[in-house]
């Protein structure tokens, strides 16, 4: 995937190039898990010129302050990561108010519940609406 989103950058100039589900990769999204050629997570894919902007979409639901820890501490802590349980994805195909079921279960539990129970229906999309 990464060397598909070089070769756009490479060929069209006038745009940002975003990568994204580097939530997927826990801990190790923003700089430890090896990409294409040696790029290592977000950070590698940047450094090597790969994207302009690296997503962490789930990451923020359960761990709002990521961004801290990976300026200052340079890691990102295991404990807090997101476990891409895809939960809050759940939540927000049925139009729910959505955020971090596990790691924040008092709130977020009983919204997912009521999903699942069917108490809340499915948001009809449109296609292209996502976009």
């Amino acid at each position: 995937m990464l060397d598909i989103t070089k070769i756009i950058k490479e060929n069209v100039k006038d745009i940002n190039i975003i990568g994204t589900g580097f939530s997927w990769l826990r801990e190790y999204g923003a700089n430890g898990a090896n990409g294409a050629n040696g790029a290592n997570g977000a950070a590698g894919a940047m450094i090597e010129n790969y994207l302009d902007i690296a997503g962490f979409g789930l990451q923020d639901f359960t761990y709002p302050d990521f961004t801290k820890d990976i300026i200052n501490k340079k890691i990102m802590m295991r404990n807090k990561c997101c476990i891409a349980c895809s939960k809050c994805t759940e939540i927000m195909r049925y139009g729910g108010r959505t955020g971090c079921v596990i790691k924040n279960n008092e709130v977020y539990g009983e919204i997912y519940k009521n999903c699942k129970e069917g108490k809340i229906q499915p948001k009809e999309i449109k296609v292209g609406e996502h976009i």
